[in-house]
Order: structure tokens, then C-alpha cells, then sequence
């Protein structure tokens, strides 16, 4: 049986959009392609701090590989997200919560979307590959 996701995105919008195609990309020569080469940044807060089930997640997204790569695509995208929690998320575990999934509900639309727009291109789509937005133990004792 299915039920509803504690975490519902109610809207979202594109704050920035920008591709560039490389004329200098050789279709016959092997992509070398860098997961390193895709930089995030993210962040949340509640719209509503009575209540704290209704919050925004920005996500900020980067892929400007390095000239001598052969990479069909550089493009940088920004996004907006509004989420509502559903009740069945502790206080102690929602911001933790709202960061790691709403961030990746977000990267999934603009993977889509890079994807939809790079298809208009003169190239092959660029897909991007998933990401995991959990943080490693040591990084969330960093964060404390």
C-alpha cells in the first residue's frame, strides 16, 4: 500500500538558468567527465517558525569543467523550493530531514530540466549523475 511522502513540494520556481555549449567539443573523443566538476550549494529555512511544517530550500548548482576536458556543456542553475512536512517527523530530526530530501527532490527537477534543455542542443543531453545530499558522520560533528 502507498501512502503520501512526509515531505510534500507544493512549488517550486527557477531563480537562474544559464547553458554554454563548447565549441571546441569533439563528439568522437571520449567525455571526461569529473564528478568533482559539479558544485552545490544549498540551504533551507522554515516560512513559518510557529509551526515549522512550511519551508523554502534553495539549491545552486555548477557544472564548469575545465577547458581542456571534452565536455559538450557548462551550465549553472539556481532553484526555489516550498515543502510542507507532513507529522509523522520529530523536531529533533526535521531539519536534518528537510535538508537532505528536500535538496534532492530539487536536484532531480533541475537534473531533468539540464537534461530537457542540453536536448535542444547540438550535442547529446547531458544527464547528470544523482547525488547524495546525506551528510557523513564527520561532517555533521563538524556542524554541532
Amino acid at each position: 500500500m502507498q501512502t503520501a511522502s512526509n515531505l510534500q513540494l507544493e512549488h517550486y520556481f527557477l531563480t537562474a538558468l544559464n547553458y554554454t555549449v563548447n565549441p571546441d567539443f569533439n563528439p568522437e573523443d571520449p567525455i571526461k567527465f569529473e564528478f568533482t566538476d559539479i558544485v552545490t550549494e544549498y540551504g533551507k529555512q522554515p516560512l513559518n517558525k510557529k509551526s515549522n511544517k512550511e519551508w523554502q530550500v534553495d539549491l545552486k548548482i555548477e557544472f564548469i569543467p575545465p577547458e581542456e576536458r571534452n565536455i559538450p556543456y557548462s551550465f549553472s542553475a539556481s532553484i526555489v523550493g516550498f515543502f510542507s512536512i507532513g507529522p509523522n517527523i520529530s523536531e529533533e530530526k526535521l531539519e536534518n530531514f528537510i535538508e537532505i530530501n528536500g535538496t534532492s527532490v530539487l536536484y532531480s527537477t533541475l537534473r531533468e530540466i539540464i537534461h530537457t534543455l542540453t536536448a535542444k542542443g547540438p550535442f547529446r543531453a547531458l544527464l547528470l549523475p544523482t547525488l547524495c545530499f546525506q551528510k557523513d558522520e564527520k561532517e555533521i560533528d563538524q556542524r554541532k
